[in-house]
């Protein structure tokens, strides 16, 4: 839906409106219980999730058959005791049969609204709401859950959050809730490490093989002045511009407003209750607050990096020492690689190779969608609306220091277990793509009777082109589907790799950022790019696509014959026991087994020779309120909110870069030690 400003939000959606919340009390089962306790928020019932968990252990609230057709929104409030994460699910049942699962995972000592929009006829026939825990690290969970709403219209917004323990933030931005070894306990310890950070940054060198760029000073080939690949015969590297060979060790996020933030005034939330310190917006700190574009506009933030580093320079001066510090610490450590949503005029200025992201100037204003975001290729308004995205590379288009630009991250063009021309069908109007599919299709099965007999299924040339698609299809018309799935996405691939190339012939196009390894409908159409970029969160980098066991058949000969290099563009791990609750998308036991798993991956991603470069998410780690409404709260960074650095974490990955370049080389065997996975890991 449409966002309101908040400063024009009315005092309640829901007034004069349909909205009804259920009174009943939830009813248990399995190894859930209401507890005897009094409610920690109006309405709010007490229950206890023990043990392992399983889809029948879950909380149910009965809802009433009339009016479901006027349901557009789900909304109730949930205030986790727990100090750690826990994943919730929320299903909408049909009797005993759950129809949709939603998976939140609120903040923890803390009243969190948790809003869903519904879809249009999503309603009909349910029953029934229930709620479940989906992932614990404790045995026993108590939560207090208050009435489900069901509404036309959205919620208000929750303008006095429970607290039961206090705010949940510190001054600096730390966790109230948590204790550990590495908390600044004071400004001036604050001061006096930010201070010796910034005298000691000339003192930080880079790793012995490094040349300035970070290429390797060993090996050369012919330079161009820009980044460049190269396939040596063995292996494929990358080219710095002074003709060095190049392996991209990065690191996401080297920016002082991306992901470390707190979010205290959103949509559904004030959370200003929560933090124990705000600055006034027109007071010296001011500047603290803002709205992050990378995040919804309608957020209200502040950023600690940024007070904290006031807190020790000033505000005149607090981002030259927050460049010179920063910059510093990647030498020390060994980063050579701004990674995706990096402050790019600021490594730009200090030499520091770096990535861009396109995304956010991706709108099709001019073109149809299929669905998602997933834009119709085959029209003639996508020409208009590519050649303004591919206008923001004319800023960058002489720099030496950026390596390639990144088409899109994770986009939105797998539709669960459809494939894209399998969505089309399903969700969008007559169109180009729709009379291209039956052109491709006229082309194989000749006729209507033809088309039914493959398919199996009744199909007409005319139903693909024009018509409302009912029901599913045979895995004989999925096939069609997928192969044609192929088409779309190299066209769509071509056209934005020709847009970019057009304004910007000196930099590599880095491609798409899958979101994990992509299947093989997708990775046909990546010819086009200079790098096949994906995000890989497992032990190890591999081509296996998500849900798999292995990897697809025959994937790994068709990414060879591609006959392009690839690229990590975001893995971590993190761990509990830093002081936030939640650890990230892959879990060590410990920090010093966190250094073990980073030694592993990189080394490991390094020795393969198809692979380029590997790209940590992220520098900071996220702060304990970071987010509300997910579990993202995650100690993923090599710095903390106070810019204390995980020493375990950091020694591991110096010792890697020591030896990076002769474990691309071959000239040394990948770090082999096994780390110890804890699990759940959010």
């Amino acid at each position: 839906p449409p966002r309101v400003p908040l400063e024009r939000m009315p005092v309640s959606h829901v007034s004069g409106e349909f909205h009804r919340p259920t009174h009943s009390a939830p009813t248990p089962s399995g190894r859930m219980q209401l507890l005897a306790r009094g409610p920690a928020f109006d309405g709010g019932v007490w229950l206890k999730a023990d043990g392992p968990g399983s889809d029948a252990d879950r909380a149910t609230w009965s809802l009433e058959a009339r009016e479901q057709e006027r349901i557009a929104w789900l909304w109730f409030d949930i205030l986790l005791d727990s100090a750690v994460f826990v994943t919730f699910q929320a299903l909408l049942c049909r009797g005993d049969t759950p129809v949709q699962r939603m998976q939140f995972s609120p903040l923890t000592q803390c009243q969190t609204r948790v809003v869903f929009a519904l879809s249009a006829g999503l309603m009909q026939g349910v029953n029934a709401v229930a709620v479940r825990v989906m992932r614990k690290t404790e045995p026993h969970v108590r939560f207090c859950v208050g009435p489900m709403h069901l509404s036309a219209q959205p919620p208000p917004r929750l303008e006095s959050p429970a607290l039961p323990v206090g705010p949940l933030l510190d001054a600096f931005g730390q966790s109230t809730l948590h204790s550990w070894a590495g908390r600044t306990r004071s400004e001036a310890e604050l001061v006096q490490r930010l201070e010796r950070q910034s005298r000691e940054a000339d003192d930080q060198r880079r790793p012995a093989s490094f040349n300035q760029w970070g290429g390797w000073t060993e090996r050369h080939v012919p330079p161009t002045g820009f980044f460049r690949t190269h396939h040596d015969g063995a292996r494929w590297w990358l080219v710095d511009p002074e003709g060095s060979l190049f392996w991209s060790s990065g690191v996401d996020c080297v920016h002082p407003t991306i992901d470390h933030e707190v979010r205290y005034e959103t949509r559904w939330m004030n959370l200003r209750p929560a933090l124990s310190w705000l600055p006034e917006a027109d007071g010296p700190m001011g500047h603290c607050l803002g709205q992050n574009p990378w995040h919804h506009v309608d957020d209200r933030e502040v950023n600690y990096t940024i007070a904290n580093f006031t807190r020790a320079f000033g505000r005149a001066h607090w981002y030259a020492h927050w460049q010179r510090v920063t910059t510093a610490q990647l030498r020390r450590i060994g980063f050579n690689t701004a990674g995706n949503w990096s402050d790019t005029p600021a490594m730009s200025r200090n030499r520091v190779p770096y990535v861009r992201p396109l995304e956010l100037g991706l709108k099709f204003n001019h073109t149809p969608l299929l669905a998602k975001n997933l834009p119709d290729m085959f029209d003639d308004g996508l020409a208009i609306d590519l050649a303004q995205y591919a206008r923001q590379l004319e800023s960058t288009v002489d720099d030496p220091a950026m390596i390639g630009y990144f088409l899109h991250n994770e986009p939105a063009w797998h539709f669960d277990d459809a494939s894209p021309a399998e969505a089309m069908l399903a969700q969008s109007p007559p169109g180009a793509a729709r009379r291209a599919l039956a052109r491709w299709l006229r082309e194989r099965h000749i006729s209507d009777d033809a088309l039914s007999a493959a398919w199996q299924m009744p199909a007409t040339f005319a139903q693909i082109e024009s018509g409302q698609w009912q029901g599913g299809f045979t895995a004989a018309a999925r096939h069609d589907l997928t192969q044609f799935s192929a088409v779309m996405i190299e066209r769509l691939c071509q056209a934005m790799s020709a847009a970019c190339r057009a304004v910007d012939p000196n930099h590599l196009n880095l491609g798409l950022r899958w979101w994990t390894f992509p299947p093989v409908w997708a990775l046909q159409g990546m010819g086009s790019f200079d790098v096949v970029s994906f995000n890989c969160y497992q032990p190890r980098m591999n081509m296996t696509h998500f849900g798999l066991n292995q990897p697809e058949p025959g994937i790994e000969s068709l990414a060879a014959s591609l006959g392009r290099p690839f690229l990590v563009g975001e893995w971590h791990f993190g761990a509990l026991g830093a002081g936030l609750p939640s650890a990230g998308l892959y879990r060590a036991r410990d920090q010093r087994h966190r250094g073990r798993a980073f030694r592993n991956y990189l080394e490991h991603a390094a020795a393969e020779p198809w692979c380029v470069g590997a790209h940590w998410f992220n520098l900071y780690d996220r702060t304990a309120a970071y987010c509300a409404m997910s579990n993202e709260n995650y100690n993923i960074g090599f710095m903390d909110i106070c810019n204390r650095e995980h020493a375990q974490l950091t020694r591991a990955a110096q010792a890697s870069h020591e030896r990076l370049y002769d474990v691309a080389a071959g000239r040394v065997p990948p770090y082999d030690e096994p780390p110890e996975f804890a699990f759940p890991s959010r």
